[in-house]
């Protein structure tokens, strides 16, 4: 039938009134179409499109101004295990970052259990003393709380702030994430 994911799962959806059991493809592609670099780079705030590994491919500048030195090339390895950003940059770590990303990164295990990229991230977890006191207790899931998901950071150019955090995933492939953030001063103003 040469169905791509979407049209997939929207077949799938239509006759059994549910998401897909399985993906398609055995091996879903790890980006969207290139038509998603138009979007990143006409995005006037903060924007990344990552895999479902969570490598950036793409970003906006105002993405790019946030770092001290330059952006991480994987946002989870970076949240999770970068001991310079648990203690600087993502302020009330334990509490604020670390349950919400290692929530995220528990689900895309489930969702993609032969990527050995993935392995390779939950083996550093496990071997990082304070990611895996977090990432082995249950009681510390946190789960995004889409457009109310605002969190304590440090920006490279605006100081301590908060950061609202939205995500989407692009159509074809599958655990690929649009991430915007807004980042908001300490007199209160969103940039």
């Amino acid at each position: 039938m040469q169905l791509n994911e979407t049209d997939y799962a929207a077949v799938h959806g239509w006759l059994y009134g549910s998401t897909p059991p399985q993906r398609l493809a055995a091996e879903a592609p790890l980006l969207p179409e290139p038509a998603w670099r138009e979007v990143i780079e006409n995005q006037p705030g903060m924007a990344y499109l990552s895999d479902r590994r969570w490598d950036v491919h793409m970003w906006s500048p105002a993405f790019a101004e946030m770092f001290h030195e330059r952006t991480p090339r994987n946002t989870m390895e970076w949240m999770i295990l970068d001991e310079s950003v648990r203690d600087t940059i993502l302020i009330d770590w334990e509490n604020q970052w670390a349950p919400f990303a290692l929530t995220q990164f528990r689900a895309a295990r489930l969702a993609f259990p032969g990527d050995l990229d993935l392995l390779r991230i939950h083996e550093r977890i496990l071997g990082d003393a304070r990611a895996r006191s977090l990432y082995e207790d249950p009681s510390t899931a946190q789960v995004s709380r889409h457009g109310e998901d605002i969190r304590p950071i440090r920006h490279a150019r605006h100081g301590v702030g908060q950061v609202r955090l939205f995500m989407a995933q692009p159509d074809l492939a599958p655990g690929a994430r649009y991430v915007t953030l807004r980042f908001r001063r300490s007199d209160g103003t969103w940039i």
